[in-house]
């Protein structure tokens, strides 16, 4: 018998194993086309493999003789689940979502306080009895200013380099330029 007239019992008993091949692939869900692709390529594999071992002519003893070397149906099920699953779990969305940073936040409130005692300053100044507490005011709107200068830096430089754990580069550069415009706003009042 050669490869052109192949025994019947080696074709039939090639067909079922490929058919519980993939009545175990569909059992798990798998799309039709990924389950012909993997029968496709058992099926390449168990006539290279024929061929090699039995030549031209394989009898239904040969086709048994590599079907037990090879993975049983549902082991092809088995790897179909593990590969669907991860590919579910590299498809999900990163579970931990970008932080704000406080830095950034912290400076983009320090510098309207600053403003805020700036202000109080200006019209504590005028009263005699209290200049005292508006120059406190001042000092106090200086100070407010200078920290969130330096947290809203300090925000940027973080949230650039955290990787993208980070987010809140509006609020730092908005934090930071707040608190320079009233560092300058106090310096002009007090000279």
């Amino acid at each position: 018998m050669d490869a052109r007239n192949p025994h019947p019992d080696v074709e039939r008993r090639i067909s079922e194993h490929l058919r519980a091949i993939d009545n175990a692939l569909a059992a798990k869900g798998v799309p039709l086309a990924e389950r012909h692709s993997v029968t496709g390529d058992v099926e390449t594999q168990i006539r290279e493999m024929l061929a090699e071992q039995a030549g031209a002519s394989p009898t239904p003893a040969d086709v048994e003789a590599i079907l037990q070397k090879l993975d049983p149906p549902e082991s092809y099920a088995e790897d179909a689940e593990a590969s669907q699953a991860e590919a579910a779990r590299s498809a999900a969305p990163p579970t931990e979502l970008p932080q704000t940073s406080g830095k950034a936040i912290a400076s983009l409130v320090l510098g309207p306080c600053g403003f805020l005692c700036g202000m109080a300053a200006m019209a504590l100044s005028n009263f005699k009895g209290i200049a005292s507490a508006g120059a406190l005011c001042g000092l106090l709107g200086a100070i407010a200013a200078i920290v969130g200068l330096i947290f809203g830096i300090m925000a940027l430089s973080d949230i650039r380099r955290s990787g993208g754990r980070l987010k809140g580069r509006g609020l730092a550069t908005a934090g930071t330029v707040i608190s320079g415009v009233v560092l300058i706003f106090l310096a002009a009042f007090c000279a």
